[in-house]
């Protein structure tokens, strides 16, 4: 396994990504016992000893993957002592995915409001998106006004 580490300043002091790779030459992101491959912080300028997460990324075998939970998770910038989810995205093998079954219904990609309380959601199954906002894979959902205004825009195109 190695480890890559990339920097928000020359000296070294702020960490902005982690990556951990099958080996230095192959190059594809990967990492055992249900842990990140790819960590990505927020520029840490008051050099406080909190690192303040903002993204954190399952790959397996070079393919953002996870079984047992979101495969990437956003977070809002640490505020008042507390870390908030922004988003989840559940992927198996590069493809946006949540198991459907009778006692398990649920969304395979959630925005969250900055107060915790879901701001959208949408399901997938094997990629195809069965229900909620679409969403394009990889791409954030901005806020929920562009979303109304892009709805509006789709409506008008395919009247």
């Amino acid at each position: 396994m190695y480890c890559e580490k990339e920097f928000f300043d020359y000296d070294k002091s702020r960490i902005k990504t982690i990556r951990w790779m099958v080996s230095e030459t192959n190059h594809r992101l990967h990492r055992e016992n249900d842990l990140p491959a790819e960590i990505h912080f927020f520029d840490n300028k008051n050099n406080t000893q909190i690192q303040n997460l903002k993204k954190v990324i399952w790959f397996r075998n070079g393919k953002v993957s996870r079984e047992n939970g979101p495969a990437i998770v956003e977070y809002y910038e640490y505020e008042n002592n507390k870390r908030q989810v922004k988003r989840e995205e559940w992927f198996i093998d590069d493809v946006r995915h949540r198991e459907h079954n009778e006692s398990s219904n649920k969304p395979a990609l959630i925005e969250y409001f900055k107060n915790g309380k879901v701001k959208a959601e949408a399901w997938y199954i094997h990629g195809y998106h069965t229900k909620g906002i679409e969403s394009p894979q990889n791409e954030s959902l901005k806020n929920t006004s562009d979303l109304c205004l892009n709805l509006s825009i789709c409506c008008l195109f395919f009247k």
